[in-house]
C-alpha cells in the first residue's frame, strides 16, 4: 500500500524485482514503462486515490 502511494503521490518509480513492486504489477494496478513504474489507468488513479489508501492503511493497522 504504501509502494503505491509512493508511485501515486510522484507520478512514477524507478522499477525493480521487488515483490512488492510484482505485486502491484500484477494487480493491475501500475505498469512498468521504460524502466518506470507508472500507474497504469488514470480511473486507477481516481478510484484508489490517497484516500483510498489511508482508509485501506488504517484497515490494515486495525488487523494487526
Amino acid at each position: 500500500m504504501e509502494l503505491y502511494q509512493q508511485i501515486l503521490l510522484k507520478g512514477e518509480i524507478t522499477a525493480d524485482a521487488s515483490p512488492e513492486q510484482m505485486e502491484l504489477r500484477l494487480s493491475g494496478l501500475v505498469v512498468k514503462q521504460q524502466g518506470l513504474l507508472k500507474v497504469y489507468n488514470p480511473i486507477y488513479a481516481s478510484v484508489f486515490n490517497q484516500t483510498w489508501i489511508e482508509k485501506a492503511l488504517l484497515t490494515c493497522d486495525q488487523m494487526d
